[in-house]
């Protein structure tokens, strides 16, 4: 029995219908954010895996392109990740950069294509904060995909975290000899 978390597959979306439905709901973004998004990727082909789920997405003539991901089609760049990853990045448990250092999510291709990756994956999650449409197509992933035991979270690096308490006790707002 394994114990990986279910695939998005297994759900009444499949990774490229929920892909389709962000970049849809995107558009109702009033600060751009699609445009934003479509001129970050531009005419790239980047490779998406979720879990078991793999597609091919691109902007052809300004409109999104999802395609079953296959090894032979060329991309300029690929992204991959878990279920909960996902989640907790929605959640704003999990920031992409730490994400990415965590080994939770993986990118393949020259330092350009990746920085567009991540890029494009910021407009999504700047935009969910303004958008409806996409908040509540985040609640419907959730549900879809149910809960998962191992969610990744930030981790807080020591040396930052230091640093915020030696800050505190130069203010007088926290002790010296407060223990962390």
């Amino acid at each position: 029995m394994s114990t990986d978390p279910p695939s998005v597959i297994a759900h009444d979306r499949s990774l490229g219908d929920w892909i389709g439905e962000l970049v849809h709901a995107l558009d109702d973004d009033p600060l751009g954010g699609a445009l934003r998004l479509r001129t970050v990727v531009g005419p790239r082909r980047a490779r998406i895996t979720v879990d078991d789920e793999v597609v091919d997405v691109a902007f052809v003539g300004g409109r999104l392109d999802v395609r079953p991901g296959s090894d032979g089609a060329a991309v300029d760049g690929s992204g991959a990740t878990s279920t909960p990853v996902v989640i907790a990045l929605l959640d704003g448990r999990l920031e992409v950069a730490d994400a990415f250092h965590g080994g939770h999510i993986t990118a393949t291709g020259s330092r350009s294509s990746i920085g567009r990756i991540f890029h494009a994956i910021e407009i999504l999650l700047d935009a969910s904060a303004r958008v409806p449409r996409l908040r509540d197509l985040a609640a419907e992933y959730r549900v879809a995909v149910g809960p998962h035991e191992r969610s990744p979270r930030h981790t807080t690096n020591r040396r930052l975290e230091e640093d915020e308490h030696a800050v505190l006790v130069r203010l007088g707002i926290e002790g010296s000899g407060t223990s962390r």
